[in-house]
Parts: C-alpha cells; structure tokens; sequence
C-alpha cells in the first residue's frame, strides 16, 4: 500500500534479474505515492488485493475478506471500487486481475468478477475451470505452517523445479508467490 524498504529490495531483485512481476495492491488504504514510486519501474503491473484486507469470517473460521459474511452487494460493490481506484492511480500498468487475500473467495462472487470488471483470478494452486481466467501462483517462498519465515532453499528450488517441469509439459505458466512484508 506504501513504498517501503521491503518493497525497494523486491522492485531491486525485479530489475536485476528481469524478471517481471504483479504486485497485489489493497486498494483502500493506497494512494498516490505508491502509485508514485512505481511510475519509474519496468516490468511491474498492478492487480487488485481485495479491498481493505480485513478479515470477515467467524472466529472459527478461516480468514476470508471475499466471503458471503456480509451482502454480496457490499463486496461486489468493494471490488468494482478497488477496480476502478487502481486503474485510475497506475493506468496501463494496471491489470483487471483479482488476487484475494488469504487465497479465498466464495464462488458466488467469482461468478460476478465478469460483470464487475475482471479478466482474470489469481489464488494459490492449480488453476479450475471458473468462469474467468485463472493466472494463479504454485510455489510460495514462505513456510506458514512451520518457522513461518522463508522456506528452505533446497524445498525450495524442488518445488520448483518440479512445478516448472509440469508446467513446461502442459504448456502452463509457473507463478511464484511472495511476501514482501514477510
């Protein structure tokens, strides 16, 4: 949502090694200097985080932003605002794609992402046939279940190496998922 260190350090390793990336931005607290920084980047598109990444399932729950706890409306309406704010604050560097927070999205308004605006989908895993076009991530660089910090190098380049093998057979992408906080 702001420029940062973290963030420096990732838009650095971008550049270095060209290689071009997305980065999910949560619309509601962003603003212009964000927007700002990146104006003098390569390679860096912007797709919309959700709204306000603010959990809205039970406390027996797993967090979910993009859920049926509140109307449909509310949420549509959400994403059509984060839609339209992003693409107005980064123009041609900006893409129609949704990347849910936490990874999770209730199917009903996956159904309504075309209508709102949305090309595309972006969650964890292999991509399903949803109504919309999925460019999902499949190698994340963090150990959430275990030290929670990055995950062993050699675990690491397994996963993919193995990912991208698959991939390469299938004529598929390989999406690397980061946290740049973390």
């Amino acid at each position: 949502v702001l420029p940062s260190a973290a963030l420096d350090r990732l838009l650095s390793l971008s550049s270095e090694f060209s290689v071009p990336m997305t980065l999910a931005v949560i619309p509601q607290p962003t603003g212009q200097s964000l927007a700002d920084h990146l104006a003098t980047t390569k390679n860096i598109d912007v797709a919309v985080h959700g709204w306000a990444h603010r959990n809205h399932a039970g406390p027996d729950e797993k967090k979910r932003e993009l859920g049926l706890h509140r109307p449909l409306e509310t949420v549509t309406g959400e994403l059509h605002a984060g839609l339209e704010k992003l693409e107005e604050l980064y123009g041609t560097r900006f893409v129609s794609m949704l990347v849910p927070p936490w990874n999770r999205i209730d199917d009903a308004i996956v159904g309504q992402l075309h209508d709102l605006g949305y090309r595309a989908l972006s969650v964890y895993g292999p991509e399903k046939m949803d109504p919309i076009s999925e460019l999902n991530t499949h190698v994340d660089v963090i150990d959430w279940r275990g030290t929670r910090g990055g995950k062993d190098h050699d675990l690491l380049f397994e996963e993919l190496a193995l990912r991208m093998h698959e991939a390469h057979k299938a004529s598929r992408m390989t999406g690397i998922l980061t946290h740049h906080l973390d």
